[in-house]
């Protein structure tokens, strides 16, 4: 399966790992493994991730106070089908305000 990032994802994603990495550098490194634990989720079982905005999916973080969102579709061609999961959003879910 293939992963694509939105731009916006990525922005997100690497602000809050500035931001724990800050705190302790460890638990920055922590937040991006937390971050592809949840979109390993998505792509495992996209039918028990919550739909969020439309079809996308989403999973919490277990460690830290944020979801990811992401949107699979699948491809046919004549010799297999593939799927791309496309990352959209790492979402805070209240706590962190800014990466200042």
């Amino acid at each position: 399966m293939n992963i694509l990032w939105h731009d916006s994802a990525v922005f997100e994603l690497e602000e809050a790992a500035l931001y724990y990495g800050g705190v302790d550098d460890e638990l920055g490194l922590s937040f991006i493994a937390e971050a592809e634990v949840a979109i390993a989720q998505i792509k495992a079982r996209p039918q028990m991730s919550r739909k969020f905005d439309r079809e996308a999916r989403k999973a919490r973080m277990k460690r830290f106070p944020y979801a990811v969102s992401a949107g699979l579709m699948m491809t046919r061609s004549a010799s297999s089908p593939s799927c791309t999961c496309t990352v959209s959003r790492v979402i805070g879910m209240g706590g962190l305000t800014s990466a200042s």
